[in-house]
């Protein structure tokens, strides 16, 4: 499951991984984890209240159409801990994809109901 920053609570994460769902998400900036153990790719074992995850420090850089360019770093967070098989750079991949589907839906609605822009799309 991937999740939105606002959805990193202690409470909620050992919820949803109770159910035996796996995530993948980006925490607030000003959330703070202990480092556990580093692993060869960069990203680091530590807990989310009693959940364990794997920690990844991305920079994510973005050409706009008129060629400006943005870079940002985020911190990911994911129950998937084994680096082999789902590498730090395929995790990053994941979340960059779900931020493009999440832009190109904003930038519909807002430009095709400038009038409604706080309605759903339907």
């Amino acid at each position: 499951m991937l999740w939105d920053k606002g959805f990193n609570g202690n409470d909620f994460l050992a919820a949803v991984t109770g159910t035996g769902a796996q995530v993948l998400g980006r925490l607030r900036s000003n959330r703070r984890t202990l480092i556990s153990c580093r692993l060869a790719d960069g990203s680091y074992l530590s807990m989310i209240g009693t959940v364990a995850v794997r920690v990844i420090d991305a920079q994510i850089s973005v050409t706009y159409a008129d060629g400006t360019t943005f870079t940002s770093a985020y911190r990911l967070a994911t129950t998937l801990t084994n680096a082999r098989r789902f590498p730090a750079t395929a995790l990053v991949g994941q979340c960059h994809q779900r931020w493009e589907h999440k832009s190109a839906y904003h930038a519909l609605r807002r430009t095709n109901h400038p009038r409604r822009a706080g309605t759903a799309l339907r």
